[in-house]
């Protein structure tokens, strides 16, 4: 469920963008991936992983457009620079979020095919992008050499912040510690924590 909402927010994200309705992927998201959420364990730490993921494809997404080596036709400036990655890229990077706790967990661990995937994987999505009309790669094989560490970079940073925001260590949820209640005090004593 959780991969084919992201392949739904994919398509209407890049092939809206391309037709000029930008808006509309968003708003598909807005939908679709809350869906996710009746499924995480941890719900508040998802939001927080899609807000990081989101958060990092903004900076990323528009230093990459700032030198010109990315672009979207529907937000790039007068001279082809991207001033702001918009919102409908966000929105996948969001998307892209909420895969890392469900169906991109059998990466957690393997870090050298993490890295070697998205090397491959973010610029042929980027490439896909281009050839819907959502996106363009200026910049040409420099561009797409800048996408393919962008996503190597990228990835298992995310990956990582997952594993935080979870609580996992090692791959294994990290024990819930429980507050140790506190005894009656003896007469005329403050309270201990433990006795």
């Amino acid at each position: 469920m959780n991969f084919v909402a992201f392949q739904a927010v994919w398509f209407i994200c890049v092939y809206g963008a391309a037709g000029g309705r930008p808006w509309i992927g968003p708003a598909a998201a807005a939908v679709l991936l809350p869906i996710n959420l009746l499924f995480c364990p941890r719900p508040g730490a998802e939001l927080r992983l899609w807000a990081v993921a989101g958060l990092l494809g903004l900076f990323l997404d528009t230093i990459l457009g700032s030198f010109g080596w990315i672009g979207f036709p529907a937000a790039t400036a007068p001279g082809g620079a991207v001033l702001l990655a918009p919102l409908w890229i966000v929105t996948l990077w969001v998307a892209f979020g909420s895969l890392l706790n469900s169906s991109l967990t059998w990466l957690a661990g393997r870090p050298g095919l993490t890295i070697l995937l998205s090397a491959v994987g973010g610029p042929l999505s980027f490439w896909s992008g281009a050839r819907i009309g959502a996106t363009s790669v200026p910049g040409g094989s420099m561009g797409y050499l800048a996408l393919s560490i962008e996503y190597a970079v990228a990835v298992p940073l995310l990956m990582r912040a997952s594993r935080f925001l979870t609580g996992e260590v090692g791959g294994h949820p990290e024990p819930v510690q429980e507050d140790t209640p506190i005894a009656a005090p003896p007469h005329g004593q403050s309270p201990k924590r433990g006795e």
